[in-house]
């Protein structure tokens, strides 16, 4: 998994890696100037056509004279030795523009050039009968460009005018890479960066099964499977412009030509066109080229300095009366680098900090602490490899240098914000000799900038995280006290967060806080302060390798040891699972405390747990005095005294039922039912009351405010049609909830679904039976930790989170939940960020099942690392089933009652696997030594072989596994296996066989459209017997679309699909799903490719020993297609390519990707 923020964008400079010296990336300021001096005092030296760009001249006049800018005069004043500082701008679409700026006028003269307008060629062709542009059969679409720009369109099938729409095509530029999008259906993207200058050819190619493939420069760069739609009737065909709010129009550059046919050309044409020999391919049925005319006269896009314009050409009126003594030209930039470092102070020096220690210091350090990175350059004491003074600086991080990569994310002036900064607080402070001098005439050379351009640094919105309600309680993993991960490190692995003040917006919107760990059921923390945590870790910031702490001031703390002493024995010795590294995890056992659950009520979040037989409840009550908390804790009826952890030891007790054990202060309970409310002022009990009534159970929470989307219905035009049931993203719904939906269950009613989220919430939406219309959403639940599955038995919602299976109530009928369940919480949970509990599902017993991940890279600490789970239907017992996975993303419970899980390549996993498990037990072992397992052989024969090894481009993450019902409405399809894609959001059908107890068989992919986002979890409606499926973007992945809910239908076209895989010595039999053409099944109509993996403890495998197999016979029987293979032999990597006609006469091409281990005679 890869977060999208890499720490080398931290680089500023590096030195080299090797004896090589780097050449450098950036250059003097002076050389940035071209010199137009000759021996004629009187003239300019000759050159090209220039755009954009500052002329500067010193020079002695007599008399006033002329500057001409090709036809244009501009009249320039006589003095001795003065300045005269012209800035020339001529961009698309607009009038050439000069300023000038003269000695001793302080004001700067604008010269708008008169009848210069010109057109980048933008241009926008309706369809018409017999010329229109279909891009939703074969088709080839070519477009000869150059750019300087990062992002832009070429070509577009959109709307004439207003917002991207389904159904909408664009060719365009996206962070300097050629893309090709089709609206709500997916992205193709490949190539080096077209973003040079540079003239480029782009081809487009695709055929009648919506197969795509993207040319560069006469050379495959990438290519996909069913990316299209049906193209909407209205669309325009447009040259350089998409909408309004998508693909940007194309600048900074040139389109000189767009071709299009009506047929897919070959690899050869596209070759031939790459080598400007387009008149040698047969007529395009359209043919565009760039008028670039202004004013009568041809006009060229020139790139002077960052943004292309028109050009012109700089020259003296004769007059002797001149004499130059300093002329050159500098290209102009986006902003004016003069005037951004001369206005330094304070707040540029504030802003750079802050971008200093949010991304900079991660690998650079500061003079106190050394960063990440051993190589990167110290400010503090090291020496600049690229250049030292500020516009040197401002190079290296826009065109980065070495292991540095560029930072198109800041602006100009944010860049020279953190230049700033450096400077002041490392080079000033510490390094003196790489503080460069700043004075007037250094500044006096930095470049200007372009008047018509505004540049834009990007809007500064809350993270989704911060502007989230969570409610007023998080489930969550907390570091409590600063320190190494070492034995004594203090972590509520299962941290119960609660807002302790009144108010709205949540958790996050407080200023005090309790932290509860319910594997110990102590208090660990009470604190203060203006931030809620740190925002680390995967699920808020994105991180890896890091977790959550709380900040701010801490009143009360308390070690990671049990919250109560044992109720017989009287110990404080824990009784938990020691991990390999030491420490202790997992809770303690059900004799000693059980946490029960917490009850949302009008007096607050109460905690309700056991310790031994006696039931204890703890709520804490408003109190208005600052640093002052009061603990109501309720103490039921029991058979022995308690002993409760309280604080830190004190040297006075505060009455005799306190002593000091453990190096605490602690509380002593006789076996009698009572309440007790402690008075805690700055972490020290001053004061005790007892009190005779209990607190009612009263439920509190408000009812849920209802939220409305739409369904929108899916094209119908293929064998099965997606419909989009709308989730209420973050700006449509009161809590702005990060919808990263990732688990669902079914009501009995059909009409209703649970839906819940990565982020903590559950979601009830009603009117998903129907085919189109308005979906009601309601927040029921929240604050729960990181859930991946969701199951309804008996109307009641339970839900897999990463501390505990979850049963929520709902004890008023108010539809919001006011009791949350702990039905189970073994689960034995660290700090990793990697280590998430995958999927729910039950059996027919009410056994509950779920994955545990294994930690990313890393050893494992405990014995729930990498396994199958199983929990009793009481919550009483959890077992391990299975051992040895990386990250196993959801379980498939099988007929027989074995399950399938998947996993993820890695250490250990040379690819992607999909996995047939027993559950046999611990020693049933799949592969990862760094999962938890007894097995610790390596041998590749020690593990369990996959049903099948998937490579990455066939599916990089895939994640739950499910079977159509016998009786779904998919007709030949009912009683297959499907496997969902969290990363590339695809759905496949899954072909296999069995041979003695293993199976092995393949992937094939369904032919739909990519979905926006990742999908991870899937079921079939009991009513309308069609497929739902949800997912979500939150680690590596394509698709990133924060979550979404789609309900896949079969339709009656022929899906021809592969639903048994069989293979056999010399042979492989195909069972398809509908029948096909008898002449199309013949051996040129297949391919058949193999390749071996290497399992190693390095991250994945690359392809070994590929290799094409021989097809010499392909014959057909009813639907199997039974192959002629005479090398065929097991192997772990190999795919079957097959290209077939169907009985209607429509051709298709399927590929499947599977593993053979065994060859049956």
């Amino acid at each position: 998994m890869k977060n999208g923020l890499f720490t080398a964008l931290a680089l500023l400079t590096l030195p080299s890696l090797t004896a090589q010296v780097l050449p450098p990336t950036s250059v003097p300021v002076n050389k940035t100037k071209t010199s137009l001096l000759t021996k004629q005092a009187d003239q300019l030296a000759q050159h090209d056509l220039q755009a954009n760009f500052r002329l500067f001249l010193n020079y002695s006049a007599k008399s006033d004279f002329i500057v001409k800018f090709s036809d244009h005069p501009v009249e320039v004043p006589a003095g001795e030795k003065v300045t005269a500082d012209f800035t020339f701008e001529h961009l698309p679409n607009s009038s050439a523009l000069i300023h000038l700026s003269a000695s001793g006028d302080p004001t700067a003269k604008r010269i708008e050039v008169p009848g210069t307008i010109a057109s980048d060629g933008n241009m926008a062709f309706k369809s018409l009968p017999g010329k229109d542009f279909p891009l939703d059969k074969a088709f080839t679409l070519m477009a000869r460009f150059n750019t300087t720009t990062i992002k832009g369109t070429l070509v577009a099938l959109a709307p004439a005018k207003g917002k991207w729409e389904r159904g909408g095509k664009t060719l365009f530029i996206q962070d300097g890479h050629l893309s090709y999008d089709v609206g709500w259906e997916g992205m193709l993207r490949g190539g080096d960066r077209v973003d040079d200058g540079k003239e480029h050819l782009a081809v487009l190619v695709g055929d009648h099964e919506g197969n795509v493939i993207l040319y560069l420069d006469g050379e495959k760069v990438a290519d996909a499977d069913g990316l299209t739609s049906k193209d909407k009737e209205g669309h325009t065909f447009k040259v350089g412009s998409t909408t309004e709010d998508f693909g940007g129009d194309f600048k900074d550059g040139s389109i000189d030509q767009v071709l299009f046919w009506k047929r897919s050309l070959s690899k050869k044409e596209i070759s031939t066109a790459a080598k400007k020999k387009i008149d040698e391919l047969n007529t395009p049925d359209f043919h565009w080229k760039n008028p670039g005319k202004s004013a009568g006269k041809q006009l060229n896009l020139i790139k002077t300095g960052t943004h292309p314009g028109y050009g012109t050409i700089v020259s003296l009126e004769k007059n002797k009366g001149i004499t130059i003594h300093e002329a050159w030209m500098q290209p102009l930039e986006t902003s004016d680098h003069r005037e951004i470092v001369r206005a330094w102070d304070k707040n540029s020096l504030k802003r750079g900090q802050e971008i200093y220690n949010q991304l900079c210091i991660t690998c650079h350090g500061s003079d106190q602490k050394e960063g990440s990175i051993p190589i990167a350059l110290k400010f503090h004491e090291g020496k600049f490899k690229n250049g030292h003074d500020p516009f040197r600086m401002y190079q290296t991080l826009t065109k980065g240098y070495g292991m540095m990569m560029p930072m198109p994310q800041f602006s100009t002036r944010q860049k020279y914000d953190v230049i700033h900064y450096i400077r002041q607080e490392y080079l000033k402070k510490h390094n003196p000799s790489q503080l460069s001098k700043i004075d007037d005439n250094y500044l006096g050379n930095l470049p200007r900038g372009m008047s018509q351009l505004e540049e834009k640094e990007s809007k500064k919105t809350p993270p989704p995280y911060k502007m989230m309600d969570f409610g007023n309680h998080l489930f969550w993993t907390y570091q409590i006290e600063p320190g190494p991960l070492d034995t004594k490190v203090n972590i509520a692995q299962k941290g119960l967060a609660i807002r302790l003040d009144s108010g709205l917006g949540g958790i996050s919107k407080g200023s005090s806080w309790a932290v509860y760990d319910h594997d110990t059921m102590r208090l660990a923390a009470i604190y203060t302060g203006d931030q809620f945590v740190d925002w680390r870790g995967i699920a808020f910031d994105g991180s890896h390798g890091s977790h959550t702490s709380i900040v701010g001031e801490r009143t009360l703390t308390n070690p990671d040891r049990p919250g109560w002493a044992h109720p017989e024995t009287g110990s404080w010795e824990p009784i938990r699972v020691k991990g390999k590294d030491g420490r202790l995890f997992g809770p303690l056992p059900k004799d000693w405390v059980t946490f029960k659950g917490i009850f949302l009520g009008k007096d607050g979040t109460a905690i309700q747990y056991r310790v031994g037989e006696t039931s204890i409840t703890e709520t804490f009550l408003d109190t208005a005095k600052k640093g002052g908390f009061h603990r109501l804790i309720q103490v039921g009826a029991g058979n022995s005294k308690l002993k409760m952890r309280v604080g830190k030891a004190t040297a006075k007790l505060p009455n005799k039922n306190y002593v000091i054990e453990d190096g605490s202060l602690c509380r002593i309970f006789e076996p009698s039912s009572q309440v007790l409310l402690l008075h805690t002022i700055d972490g020290r009990v001053i004061e005790e009351n007892s009190i005779s009534a209990h607190q009612d159970k009263k439920p509190g929470l408000s009812a849920p405010t209802a939220v409305t989307t739409q369904i929108q219905r899916g094209d119908e035009s293929g064998p099965f049609a997606v419909d989009t049931l709308t989730v209420p993203v973050a700006n449509l719904n009161p809590h702005q909830s990060w919808m990263r939906t990732s688990g669902f269950d079914f009501y009995p009613d059909g009409k209703r679904a649970a839906v819940c989220t990565w982020m903590g919430d559950v979601w009830i939406v009603e009117g998903i039976d129907q085919l189109e219309g308005t979906l009601t959403w309601k927040r029921i639940c929240s604050g729960l930790f990181q859930p991946l599955g969701l199951k309804i038995i008996d109307d009641k919602i339970h839900v897999t989170c990463r501390d505990q299976l979850a049963k929520l109530h709902d004890t008023n009928g108010d539809e919001t939940i006011d009791f949350i369940e702990c039905l189970n919480n073994d689960h034995q949970v660290t700090e990793h960020f990697h280590e998430f509990a995958m999927g729910l599902q039950t059996d027919d017993k009410g056994n509950f099942y779920y994955a545990k991940s294994a930690r990313h890279a890393k050893d494992s600490l405990v014995p729930h690392h990498g396994t199958l789970l199983r929990i009793s239907p009481d919550g009483s017992k959890t077992d391990i089933l299975a051992t040895g996975f990386r990250a196993a993303n959801g379980v498939c419970l099988n007929p027989d009652g074995t399950f399938i899980v998947t996993d993820q390549e890695g250490h250990w996993n040379p690819k992607n696997r999909i996995n047939w498990v027993n559950g046999d037990g611990p020693n049933e072992f799949f592969g990862n030594i760094y999962g938890y397992s007894p097995v610790t052989d390596t041998a590749d024969s020690a593990m369990k072989n996959p049903l099948c090894w998937i490579t990455n481009r066939f599916d990089r993450s895939p994640s739950e596994l499910l079977w159509v019902p016998k009786d779904a409405k998919w007709g030949s399809l009912n009683g297959q296996l499907l496997n969902l894609s969290y990363g590339y959001g695809k759905i496949y059908v899954v072909p296999h066989e069995k041979i003695g107890d293993e199976r092995q068989g393949g992937l094939c992919e369904l032919p739909l459209n990519q979905f926006p986002t990742g999908i991870m979890r899937g079921r079939f409606h009991p009513s309308d017997g069609q497929l739902y499926g949800c997912g979500m973007f939150a680690w590596a992945g394509t698709q990133r679309k924060a979550g979404g809910f789609y309900r896949i239908r079969k339709l009656d076209q022929p899906a021809n699909l592969p639903t048994q895989i069989e293979a056999s010595k010399n042979s492989v039999t195909l069972t398809l799903s509908d029948e096909v053409d008898e002449k199309s099944v013949k051996p040129e109509s297949f391919c058949i490719k193999a390749w071996g993996l290497k399992r190693t403890k390095n991250y994945g495998s690359k392809h070994f020993n590929e290799r094409e197999w021989e097809i010499t016979s392909a014959t057909l029987n009813g639907k199997k297609i039974t192959l002629t293979v005479p090398d065929l032999e097991p192997t772990w990597g190999m795919s079957i390519d097959l290209k077939l006609t169907d009985k209607s006469g429509q051709p298709f091409q399927r590929l499947i990707h599977n593993s053979i281990f065994e060859l049956p005679e």
